[in-house]
C-alpha cells in the first residue's frame, strides 16, 4: 500500500507542476485574475498551495524552503515549480515509509497536538485538489482552456513514458 500512497503524491506533484507551467505561459492578466468564490488569483493560489505543502512537511521535520510563514510574496514561477518538485519528492519519501501507527506530535499556535501521521498527508492532497480547482475555475471563467489534471490523464501520460 505504501507504493500506492506514494503514487498519490506523484500525481499531486504532477498536477501542481503542470498548472504552474501552464500559468507561467499565460499573459499576466490571467495569472492575476480574480473570480468570486475562489481563493484568489491563480498565481497567489498556487503559491498558497506550495506554502502549505511546505508547512505540512515541516510537521515531519522536512524543511523545504524558508520556514512556514516566512515568505509572503510570490517567488516567481521557476521558484514555485522548484518548490513543488522538492515538496513532492519529500511527500513520496514520507509516504513510502509511513507506518499505520505513526503519530506526529508538536506545537501549533502555542498549543500541543498529537495526531495520526497520515492526517497532514491527507490534507496535502485535499488542499491541493481544492485549490487547483479554484485556479481552473478562474481561468475557465476568462475563456482559457486549461490542462486536464485528473488521474486518467496522469496515467495516460505515465503509460506513454511521462510524467
Amino acid at each position: 500500500m505504501k507504493a500506492e500512497l506514494a503514487e498519490l503524491y506523484r500525481h499531486n506533484t504532477w498536477a501542481n507542476v503542470i498548472l504552474v507551467d501552464f500559468c507561467a505561459a499565460l499573459p499576466s492578466e490571467h495569472a492575476e485574475a480574480r473570480t468570486a468564490g475562489t481563493y484568489g488569483p491563480p498565481r497567489d493560489t498556487l503559491w498558497h498551495i506550495a506554502a502549505n505543502e511546505c508547512g505540512y512537511l515541516s510537521m515531519w521535520g522536512e524543511q523545504i524552503g524558508p520556514p512556514p510563514g516566512a515568505e509572503t510574496s510570490f517567488p516567481g514561477w521557476d521558484a514555485l515549480r522548484e518548490r513543488f518538485a522538492a515538496a513532492g519528492d519529500a511527500f513520496v519519501r514520507i509516504a513510502s515509509r509511513l507506518q499505520p501507527d505513526d503519530v506526529l506530535r508538536g506545537e501549533f499556535q502555542g498549543r500541543p497536538y498529537e495526531m495520526p501521521a497520515v492526517v497532514p498527508l491527507m490534507q496535502a492532497i485535499n488542499h491541493g485538489t481544492e485549490h487547483r480547482a479554484h485556479v481552473v475555475t478562474t481561468l475557465s471563467a476568462r475563456g482559457v482552456e486549461t490542462p486536464t489534471l485528473d488521474a486518467w490523464t496522469y496515467w495516460q501520460q505515465a503509460a506513454a513514458g511521462g510524467p
